[in-house]
């Protein structure tokens, strides 16, 4: 998935991704470099190695 599609995605759950997506992203995108875990705020920091970075939460998938 490239960088474009991550945003794209991310704003189209409004920065609460269920599961299966975050999954998703992660395999598919050989870019990202960097997740980190904020358990205070309970989001998800991720980093490409081109400067691009999201920050969102991800639920269970039902």
């Amino acid at each position: 998935m490239f960088s474009y599609e991550i945003t794209d995605t991310v704003k189209k759950y409004n920065y609460c991704i269920p599961s299966s997506i975050y999954i998703g992203i992660i395999q598919t995108s050989p870019q990202i470099n960097h997740v980190i875990y904020n358990p205070y705020d309970d989001k998800f920091t991720m980093w490409d190695k081109y400067g691009s970075y999201w920050k969102y939460s991800v639920q269970r998938d039902k």
